[in-house]
């Protein structure tokens, strides 16, 4: 195909697409928000090669793809220690993507994540458009501050709201991006603030009985709680909700699991689940495949997200797309755009109230197999699927 073009795509290296990039394997292990657009830009037949550049804190920087994408990709990294050396990583980025800009005749700079803010430097020096991704962001935390204060707290992530562009996409995830956009975003830039999609047509999903032979579990799962290990996150609250049941008699089984981005707080979950003497009803998976995660989400009676910050992330939305019921917190309004007739809002979020909540709800299968038609029935109406919302994302790059 004539007049094909070559993209430069910067982003955060996530720990979901190591497969894809480390190991050579046609899959990924999560993030989708960045995967789906990310095959879908893969398979453009208007696409020549991809320049791909990750940044981020102790990343791998040597890669190996599929081998059918091996003429098609082309990809480097650049990774610092701590942030006070992270400055020099980052000018050796720059002056990488304009180089590959010069030579490779680049037309779109296509960027995701905090590290998008570079994305928008080189786009200004070298007059190459760019359209940059931002994930939810906790500066809506900071907005009573002012400008200046707001970028020397978080220089990076203020940029990547702050420099022009051909076009910025939010994910309306209930951290408030749009009212940061709003403060610190460039006036002439369109935002598209969107949701995340979901995969409506799944197709034959794994069977439990396969996942809990896989890591040796001796039950299925009632309750599960589906997310990255981290602090804030917050699964150790399920666990004393958990701990306060048992302590009244009432033994709940659940999967807690996701990829260890915390290793201090995985080690802190393990012994707490010991120390409640809940090893036997509740297991700690650090990692699962798609396949894995949607079975054990399918399968449970509800689904828990207690982050700190807000509680509309993927899980949320693909919990609600399998008829799974969220039990979680519409923590700082962040579920304002979600019918509460789909969840249970855990209010105040504290072990007793919560755990007398879940009792409630375990005890009433009326009320869950009700929630879950609503939860069908609202994914079906109101989300798109991830086919037409990474469409959207990419149709915005005018390849």
């Amino acid at each position: 195909m004539a007049n094909r073009k070559n993209v430069l795509l910067i982003s955060s290296f996530w720990t979901g697409v190591k497969p894809f990039f480390l190991e050579g394997k046609e899959d990924f292990k999560g993030m989708p928000a960045f995967t789906n657009t990310f095959f879908l830009l893969l398979e453009e037949k208007k696409v020549e090669e991809i320049y791909i550049i990750f940044f981020g804190k102790r990343i791998d920087t040597k890669y190996k793809v599929p081998k059918k994408y091996e003429k098609k990709l082309k990809v480097y990294g650049y990774s610092y220690e701590r942030s006070l050396f992270a400055l020099f990583p980052m000018l050796f980025l720059c002056l990488k993507s304009i180089s590959i800009i010069l030579a490779k005749k680049i037309k779109i700079i296509y960027a995701h994540g905090p590290v998008s803010g570079l994305a928008g430097m080189v786009s200004k020096i070298t007059g190459v458009p760019n359209v940059r991704r931002i994930y939810g962001t906790f500066l809506a935390r900071e907005l009573k501050l002012n400008k200046l204060k707001i970028f020397l707290r978080h220089p990076l992530e203020y940029l990547s709201f702050a420099l022009p562009a051909k076009a910025v996409v939010i994910t309306n995830d209930g951290t408030k991006g749009n009212m940061v956009f709003a403060k610190i975003g460039h006036k002439k830039t369109p935002l598209h603030f969107l949701l995340n999609g979901i995969n409506k047509d799944l197709g034959p999903l794994m069977s439990i009985s396969n996942v809990t032979k896989n890591y040796k579990i001796n039950f299925t799962p009632e309750i599960c709680y589906i997310a990255r290990i981290d602090k804030w996150k917050r699964q150790h609250l399920l666990i004393d909700i958990l701990a306060e049941a048992k302590s009244n008699g009432n033994i709940y089984y659940a999967i807690i699991a996701g990829p260890v981005i915390n290793e201090d707080y995985y080690n802190f979950l393990k012994n707490k689940i010991s120390e409640n003497n809940l090893t036997e009803s509740v297991v700690l998976i650090p990692g699962l495949t798609r396949q894995e995660s949607l079975s054990i989400i399918k399968n449970s009676k509800l689904s828990v997200s207690f982050y700190d910050y807000s509680n509309l992330g993927n899980v949320f939305l693909e919990s609600l797309s399998l008829g799974t019921p969220m039990f979680t917190e519409n923590i700082e309004n962040s579920l304002e755009l979600i019918n509460e007739e789909v969840y249970i809002n855990v209010n105040p979020l504290d072990k007793k109230t919560s755990s007398n909540t879940l009792y409630e709800m375990m005890n009433n299968a009326g009320v869950i197999e009700k929630k879950s038609n609503l939860s069908l029935k609202y994914a079906d109406e109101c989300l798109m699927t991830w086919g037409q919302r990474a469409k959207i994302e990419l149709d915005l790059l005018e390849l």
